[in-house]
């Protein structure tokens, strides 16, 4: 019964920590174009700033993953449809 009561007790503190904490995620407004589009990649220009493995959300609300970062150049792996994304501009 006393090791119920503790793990209890426990998950209770670290909701309230989690329910506090404050994650730090960034909203930039950073805008580029897409360029070219195929296969479920994407390449942007005008993306300055871009870290690999960050996580872009486009208008739409689709979200890619930068994986490829050139000086003017960011390749994206897109995580939905391709159709929406045809001369959109992106935010990151």
């Amino acid at each position: 019964m006393i090791f119920a009561d503790i793990n209890v007790i426990c998950a209770s503190i670290i909701s309230n920590q989690l329910d506090e904490y404050n994650f730090g995620v960034s909203e930039s407004k950073t805008i580029g174009t897409v360029t070219s589009l195929g296969d479920g990649i994407a390449r942007v220009y005008g993306m300055e700033g871009v870290m690999s493995g960050e996580l872009l959300e486009f208008t739409t609300g689709s979200v890619g993953i930068a994986l490829n970062i050139d000086k003017a150049h960011v390749g994206l792996v897109l995580f939905s449809s391709i159709h929406s994304f045809y001369s959109m501009l992106l935010q990151k």
